[in-house]
């Protein structure tokens, strides 16, 4: 490796897994806080051209920043949009990892630019045939505007650190092997009583009601013991979202809060069948081998799991639902791994012979003169 390589790191939400990767590869890197370069008075020439972007300072700084450091690549999560306003970089390459589920927007007419020197590495490969189908992300993902010229499936840097934790904290050298028979695992996307800051917020939040409701009644007339894998992390909110599941299940459960990064990883690992709308952790626990049942009762197609299969169900009603978690509870091992083992791989890719870093990393070094 050369040592002239140094990696630029854009700092975002979650960034810290990156950092972590980084600093066990010892590979040379910075970061840029791209918070840090507000937005600055619009004088003369500028003001006039009106050829403002919303990004046009943090990406001048950025360019500033890259020289002045000798910056050789630039890292990033996907959950950064001055990604897509990084033209004029052609001669750097650049990558971005694939942080949750990208929320998609429908086909759009023409072609988005393509951005050369950009490498987006993927949870699955299903995003390849997204990509292809000129299919981008909403707001805020940094692909929501360019089409990246390469796109790889490396699986979800999250969960794979997540199982390292796992493994390291237990001394255990494989997963847990024999989750409970009966337990369901629902997981909680609830983000507030009105979350009008997400995309199609009423949907979703009626969608998760419905859901909610659904896995309780299940629940209650199987008697079957239910976890919640809580996503509120403070007291405040931790508070606020119990008080929520009480209301719309109506049955005995176990919340339990987020409060490690293995929390969820154990919550879907230790149970028959995890239950979810429109959920990251849904997608990382198919992908590692557990199975799954995602679930959108609304109209909104947003939500729709990728690939359709026993593994999801769609504008359904409670009737179907409890099928679909009655055939998750009790179909055989070899014939839902039979269904679900080439789709796993399209969703979220796992390995246990190889963590999601050390692919990155070796993604990182096969471009450009870094060997």
């Amino acid at each position: 490796m050369s040592y002239l390589t140094k990696i630029g790191l854009l700092a975002s939400g979650h960034v810290g897994d990156l950092e972590s990767l980084l600093f066990q590869s010892r590979l040379p890197f910075e970061t840029f806080a791209i918070e840090d370069q507000g937005r600055r008075p619009i004088q003369g020439a500028l003001q006039r051209a009106k050829i403002l972007h919303p990004f046009y300072w943090q990406v001048r700084a950025l360019r500033e920043w890259i020289n002045e450091r000798k910056v050789t690549h630039l890292l990033s999560l996907d959950n950064n949009p001055i990604i897509s306003h990084l033209q004029g970089l052609d001669r750097l390459p650049v990558f971005v990892v694939q942080h949750g589920m990208r929320q998609l927007r429908d086909p759009i007419a023409s072609p988005p630019p393509i951005a050369e020197n950009l490498t987006f590495l993927s949870w699955g490969s299903i995003a390849m045939s997204e990509c292809d189908a000129n299919r981008l992300a909403h707001w805020p993902n940094s692909l929501y505007r360019v089409k990246p010229s390469v796109v790889t499936a490396v699986g979800s840097l999250r969960d794979s650190l997540a199982e390292q934790s796992f493994r390291t904290r237990t001394a255990c050298d494989s997963l847990v092997s024999s989750p409970a028979q009966n337990q369901v695992c629902l997981i909680s996307q609830f983000k507030g009583e009105s979350p009008k800051e997400l995309l199609y917020w009423e949907d979703r939040q009626n969608g998760l009601a419905l859901l909610t409701s659904w896995v309780g009644r299940y629940v209650r007339s199987r008697g079957l013991p239910l976890v919640v894998a809580g996503y509120a992390d403070t007291p405040e909110t931790m508070a606020s979202e119990s008080r929520w599941f009480k209301q719309h299940l109506n049955c005995e459960f176990e919340l339990r809060s987020p409060r490690t990064l293995t929390s969820t990883y154990e919550m879907t690992q230790g149970s028959r069948v995890s239950v979810g709308m429109h959920s990251s952790s849904l997608w990382e626990a198919f992908g590692r081998g557990c199975r799954i049942l995602s679930v959108n009762p609304t109209n909104q197609t947003s939500f729709d799991f990728p690939v359709s299969g026993r593994w999801s169900t769609e504008r359904s009603t409670y009737e179907e639902f409890s099928e679909k978690m009655d055939a998750a509870m009790h179909t055989s091992d070899d014939i839902y791994e039979s269904d679900a083992k080439q789709t796993r791989r399209q969703v979220c890719v796992w390995s246990p012979d190889e963590s999601v870093g050390s692919r990155i990393i070796s993604e990182i070094l096969a471009k450009g003169d870094v060997g």
